[in-house]
C-alpha cells in the first residue's frame, strides 16, 4: 500500500486534528475488511491513572489486537502504512459510569463506532495519519471486561513470534515483567511468612526446651527431697529401734531392782513408812508399760470423730473443726490458751477431751496473788529441808509416773494474775525441744541433805521406836522419793490455760503472745447447734477405740527452721504481712514462722490440708490477739499515716493473696474488718479482747 503524505489538508482549515473523521473511518474499515456498520474492536490491558472530580482518567496500557474478530488474529494494516503498529494513547472519560466494574490492570475489549484520531505529534511518531486515539465513550461504544485473552491472540502470537509482526516486543516484555514482579512479590511474601513461621517454631522450641528443663529440675529436686526423706525416715527408724532397746533394758533393770528390793520395801510398808498404794503403784508400773501398745496404724480422723461423739455423749457440743484444731495444737507440744467469756465451755473442753482419750485433766486454779514462779512450781524450804510442792508440780510428777496417759494440765483463769510474773520462766523452759525440759527444784547439795535427814531419822527410830520418830522417818523417806533436784517435763504432758475477758483480768504481754496459740471461744448460745450436731458420727461413740498417746500424738521435736523454708510461697506472704504489722509495732519474728511451719504439718495430719484453713487459723490464733492499739497514732515510717490506715492496707493485702471467701465460719478477714469498723465508729481504739 502506498504511504500517504502526513500533511493533513484539514489543518489548513483550522479543523481539530483529533476530531472524528468519517472518511478515515470508511477507509480504515475498508482496509480492515469491516462492514460499514461494524464497530472497531480493540483488546488490551487498561490502566486507570487517577480519579478527578468529574471522572476517571484511563488508558490502554497494552493493546494486544485491533478488530480481531474479522482479521482472525492477524495484525491489521493501516491504509497509509506498510507496517503494523498498535496504539498507546491516553483517553479521558468524563462519565465514570462507562468504566463501572473496570479496575486497573483488567483485560478489556473496547468496541467503537467511530474513532477519534491522534494529533500531529502522534501522527509523526507513528508515521501514519491513521494513528488512533481510542475514545472511551458510552455513546460511541462500549467496554467489556475479559477474564482471559481470546485464543486467536495466543495462536497468532505463537505462529509469528519470530518476525514480531503480531505483538510488539514491549508488550511481551511488559506483560512478562508485570507477571514476574507479581510472582516475585508473592515469592517474597511467602519467604517472609516462612521465615516468620521458622522463627516462631524456633522460639516455641526454645520455650518448650526451657519448660522441659524446668520440669526436669523440679523432678530432680523432688527426687532429692524424697531421697532425703527416705534417709531421714531410715535414721529415725534406727533411732527409734535404739530407743526401744534402751527402754527394754531400762525396764528389765527396773524390774530386777524392784524384785531385789521387794522385801525391803515390804518392811517399810509394814512399818507404815511407805503407803500401800505407793507400793502397789511401783509393782504395777512395769506391767502397765509392758502392756501399752503403740497403734502406729491408727486412723486419726476416725479418732477425731470418736472424740467429738464421746464428748457429745457426755453432754457437751463442740464443732469438728475445733476438735481437729485442738488435736493439731496438742500435737505441736505448744502452750494453748482458750479465751472467752466466763462459763462458755473453755475448761469443760479440757475435761471432756481427757475423758474421751482416757487421759487425765488436771485443773489448777490461778490465784490473783500469784507473783512469781514459786506460786507455780513451789520452792525449797531450807528450815524443813524439803521442797514445798504445788498442785501444778504434783501433776507433772504424776505424769512422769504414768507416761502412757495424756495429761492435760490446765491453768484456769490464768490472767487473774499477771501471767508473765509467774509463768514466763516456765514458758522459756518449754522452748527446749531437743529433749524433755527439766525443772530445777534445788541444788544437788540440798538433795544430799535430804539423804542425810533419812539416815538421821533411821538412827533415831532405831534408838527409840515411837510414833514421833516413825512419822519423821516416814516424811523423810517420802520427801526423798518425791523430791529429786530435777524433775523432767514428760512428753505426755500438754499445758493449757483459760483466759477470761473482763475488767478483773490482765492483758497478755508480747512475750506470752509470741509463744502461745490463742483460741477464742464463741458463746454456745449463739452457735448453730443443729449444724454441729449434723457433723457427729454417732456410730463412733459406740465403738471400742483405745487412744494411745504415743501413737495419737508425735514426740516432742524441734521446730522446723524458718531459714530452710523461706522460699515457701506462704512463708513469703507471712513475712510481708509481718513487715506491714511492724509499721504499727506488732511485727513477729522467726519463732512465729517456725511455730507456723510445725502447726501446718500437724494440721494436715488431722485432715486439714488446704493452705487457706491453716493461714486463717494462724492469723486468728497468732496475729489478731496482738491487736490492741490506738488507730489514731502515726506509723513508724514517717509517712504521716495513721495506724488504722495500715490495718486497712493489711486487709487489702490479705484479700489479694489469700482466698478467704472459702472460709464460711470464723473468718479472720471478717473479724479484722469488724475490729476496724468498731474503731471507725468510735474513738479509733482497736482491741481484739473487747467486743
Amino acid at each position: 500500500m502506498e504511504k500517504i503524505n502526513l500533511k493533513n489538508p484539514r489543518k489548513e482549515n483550522n479543523s481539530h486534528l483529533d476530531d472524528y473523521d468519517e472518511e478515515k473511518d470508511k477507509e480504515l474499515k475498508h482496509t480492515w475488511l469491516l462492514d460499514e456498520n461494524e464497530p472497531f474492536i480493540f483488546i488490551g490491558r487498561i490502566k486507570i491513572d487517577q480519579i478527578y472530580h468529574k471522572g476517571k482518567d484511563a488508558s490502554f496500557d497494552h493493546v494486544y489486537m485491533e478488530s480481531v474478530a474479522n482479521q482472525k488474529g492477524k495484525k491489521c494494516i493501516y491504509p497509509d502504512s506498510s507496517s503494523a503498529f498498535s496504539i498507546f494513547l491516553g483517553i479521558k472519560q468524563q462519565s465514570s459510569s462507562f468504566l463501572k466494574n473496570i479496575s486497573d490492570g483488567d483485560i478489556v475489549k473496547l468496541e467503537q463506532k467511530k474513532i477519534r484520531y491522534a494529533n500531529d505529534k502522534e501522527q509523526e511518531k507513528t508515521g501514519s495519519l491513521y494513528a488512533i486515539r481510542a475514545d472511551f465513550c458510552s455513546k460511541n461504544g462500549k467496554i467489556t471486561k475479559l477474564t482471559e485473552l481470546p485464543a486467536e491472540i495466543w495462536e497468532a502470537f505463537s505462529e509469528n513470534y519470530e518476525n514480531k509482526k503480531l505483538i510488539e516486543q514491549w508488550v511481551i516484555d511488559n506483560s512478562l515483567s508485570s507477571n514476574k514482579d507479581r510472582i516475585e512479590k508473592q515469592k517474597k511474601k511467602l519467604e517472609d511468612e516462612y521465615l516468620s513461621f521458622e522463627t516462631q517454631i524456633k522460639n516455641n522450641e526454645l520455650q518448650l526446651n526451657e519448660e522441659i528443663d524446668n520440669k526436669k529440675n523440679e523432678i530432680n529436686n523432688l527426687t532429692n527431697k524424697i531421697n532425703e526423706l527416705d534417709k531421714d525416715k531410715l535414721e529415725k527408724e534406727e533411732k527409734l529401734q535404739s530407743v526401744k532397746l534402751q527402754i527394754e533394758d531400762t525396764l528389765n533393770l527396773s524390774k530386777e531392782i524392784l524384785e531385789t528390793n521387794k522385801n525391803r520395801l515390804q518392811i517399810l510398808s509394814n512399818l507404815g513408812i511407805i503407803e500401800e498404794s505407793t507400793l502397789s503403784g511401783l509393782y504395777t508400773f512395769q506391767s502397765e508399760r509392758n502392756n501399752s501398745s503403740n497403734h502406729s496404724d491408727v486412723d486419726l480422723l476416725q479418732i477425731v470423730n470418736y472424740i467429738q461423739a464421746s464428748i457429745y455423749k457426755n453432754g457437751s457440743l463442740y464443732s469438728k473443726d475445733l476438735i481437729k484444731n485442738f488435736c493439731a495444737l496438742l500435737n505441736t507440744h505448744d502452750v494453748i490458751l482458750f479465751a472467752g467469756e466466763s462459763g462458755i465451755g473453755k475448761t469443760n473442753l479440757v475435761k471432756r477431751f481427757a475423758e474421751a482419750v482416757d487421759g487425765v485433766a488436771k485443773i489448777i486454779p490461778v490465784k490473783p496473788n500469784w507473783t512469781s514462779a514459786d506460786d507455780l512450781i513451789g520452792y525449797y524450804n531450807p528450815i524443813e529441808k524439803r521442797y514445798i510442792f504445788t498442785p501444778f508440780l504434783d501433776a507433772i510428777v504424776e505424769a512422769n509416773a504414768n507416761r502412757n496417759k495424756l495429761y492435760l494440765i490446765c491453768l484456769d483463769e490464768m490472767n487473774l494474775a499477771r501471767i508473765e510474773y509467774y509463768f514466763a520462766d516456765f514458758l522459756s523452759l518449754l522452748e527446749e525441744r531437743n529433749s524433755e525440759p527439766e525443772i530445777d527444784l534445788f541444788s544437788s547439795i540440798e538433795e544430799q541433805n535430804a539423804e542425810w535427814n533419812i539416815s538421821e531419822q533411821i538412827d533415831k527410830t532405831i534408838e527409840n521406836e515411837n510414833d514421833v520418830n516413825i512419822e519423821n522417818l516416814r516424811r523423810a523417806v517420802y520427801n526423798k522419793l518425791k523430791s529429786k533436784s530435777k524433775i523432767p517435763v514428760p512428753s505426755n504432758v500438754r499445758f493449757i490455760g483459760t483466759l477470761n475477758i473482763d475488767d478483773t483480768t490482765f492483758y497478755l504481754s508480747p512475750k506470752i503472745l509470741d509463744r502461745v496459740h490463742i483460741i477464742k471461744f464463741e458463746n454456745p448460745l449463739f452457735i448453730n447447734s443443729d449444724e454441729i450436731t449434723s457433723e457427729i458420727d454417732f456410730d463412733s461413740a459406740n465403738q471400742q477405740i483405745s487412744v494411745n498417746v504415743q501413737s495419737f500424738f508425735e514426740d516432742l521435736k524441734p521446730y522446723p527452721t524458718y531459714f530452710t523454708n523461706k522460699e515457701d510461697p506462704v512463708i513469703k506472704k507471712l513475712i510481708e504481712l509481718s513487715r506491714m504489722l511492724d509499721l504499727i509495732g506488732l511485727g513477729f519474728g522467726a519463732r512465729v514462722l517456725s511455730q507456723a511451719l510445725l502447726y501446718r504439718d500437724s494440721l494436715s495430719k488431722f485432715g486439714s490440708t488446704d493452705e487457706i484453713f491453716f493461714v486463717n487459723n494462724l492469723i486468728r490464733q497468732k496475729i489478731l490477739p496482738r491487736l490492741r492499739l490506738d488507730g489514731a497514732d502515726l506509723v513508724s515510717d514517717g509517712s504521716g499515716r495513721q495506724k488504722i490506715k495500715v490495718l486497712n492496707e493489711i486487709v487489702d493485702f490479705l484479700e489479694r493473696n489469700f482466698s478467704f471467701d472459702l472460709i464460711k465460719k470464723n473468718n479472720c478477714l471478717i473479724e479484722l474488718r469488724n475490729l476496724i469498723a468498731r474503731a471507725d465508729n468510735g474513738d479509733l481504739q482497736i482491741n481484739f479482747w473487747i467486743k
